[in-house]
């Protein structure tokens, strides 16, 4: 009997460690403070109710990690779990990081292998005069969870980094997308540069002459045997997870580059007839994702940064503003700037954008 396409879609999830659950949980219970306190807490009995694989599946991890971000006693707790979790707890990224020849090395291999560590991840870098720009790029359709993996992430390079490479790594700004959080003061402590809210994206600049910085315990032997550890988990993960999800990812991560049907099936390592195909099978179409993406990162930036309309247009990938418009309308029933005007919950009449 033929399985629904949700059923296919769960069947096959992207996952991430599942000793970052057991981070989360310590570091918990050392916010309640006492043996008393954290037997009786509901969010720690949550975490504390799922063994711990060496993977988690991503809807998991999502549920357990977005009722972690939104307890309001736990404001900030992912960028100590960033600063928390150590190189080698990110599995064999971590023991290569640790091998590597500089920081442009420990850097590249993020940018290859951060699907490893957590569902829906990329890191992104890329040289701009003497800076250099580090992208967190997300996508695992929670808005909640891709804020607390970007938290993470700022507290992990901006604690973890330094220790690895055995200096200070300065960073000159930071930008988030999400809105300022009650603990925005608390980014500015761990970054030790100005952050701002609301951006168009996550970035963090850092002087480019850092790149050359030798890593104290490099070891090239080793790690030619770590990176082909890498290669085969990524082989695992990209078995595990659903055509859709991987094209999902994949649009989501080249919308500002107007990602095509060619440019998808090539970094798939398949023709566009079998792209065609294998969606087909899934009960799915490229366009039809691509018009999803668009449509979430869309309401994304609306409602929760400040970014310009022509600003998200250029984001998502459209020719000009007019473009952007029509299409959203098309989609949402109203313009842009109607839609991120309206009052909460209302349908009133629509607005020029």
């Amino acid at each position: 009997m033929k399985r629904d396409k949700t059923s296919q879609e769960n069947a096959r999830q992207a996952s991430g460690y599942g000793i970052y659950l057991l981070y989360a949980q310590e570091l918990l219970r050392e916010q309640l403070g006492g043996a008393e306190a954290a037997a009786n807490d509901a969010t720690l009995a949550e975490l504390q109710s799922v063994p711990v694989s060496r993977r988690l599946s991503a809807p998991t991890m999502m549920r357990l990690f977005v009722r972690l971000f939104r307890d309001p006693r736990c404001a900030g707790i992912f960028l100590r779990l960033g600063e928390r979790v150590p190189a080698l707890a990110h599995g064999c990224l971590g023991a290569a990081a640790m091998a590597s020849r500089d920081l442009r090395q420990v850097l590249e291999l993020l940018e290859r292998y951060a699907p490893i560590l957590l569902p829906g991840l990329r890191i992104h870098t890329e040289l701009r005069g003497d800076e250099l720009i580090v992208q967190v790029q997300t996508a695992s359709g929670h808005a909640d969870f891709d804020a607390a993996m970007v938290e993470a992430t700022v507290g992990n390079l901006s604690r973890q980094l330094p220790k690895m490479i055995g200096c200070a790594l300065p960073l000159r700004r930071v930008q988030l997308m999400r809105p300022p959080p009650a603990h925005a003061a608390m980014f500015e402590q761990y970054a030790g540069c100005p952050v701002s809210f609301g951006a168009v994206s996550n970035q963090l600049v850092f002087p480019a002459s850092l790149l050359s910085t030798p890593v104290p315990s490099a070891d090239p032997v080793n790690l030619r045997l770590l990176l082909d550890q890498c290669d085969e988990e990524m082989a695992r993960l990209r078995e595990q997870t659903s055509l859709g999800n991987r094209v999902r990812e994949l649009i989501a991560f080249h919308l500002k580059d107007e990602p095509s049907l060619e440019r998808i099936a090539r970094a798939l390592h398949q023709s566009e007839r079998t792209l065609r195909r294998r969606l087909r099978e899934e009960g799915l179409s490229f366009r039809e994702l691509l018009n999803q993406v668009r449509r979430d990162k869309a309401l994304y930036y609306l409602e929760h940064t400040q970014a310009r309309i022509g600003e998200i247009a250029s984001e998502l990938g459209y020719r000009d503003i007019a473009c952007f418009r029509h299409a959203f309308k098309d989609l949402m029933g109203r313009s842009p700037r109607a839609w991120r005007e309206r009052p909460d919950g209302a349908t009133g009449e629509d607005a020029s954008a």
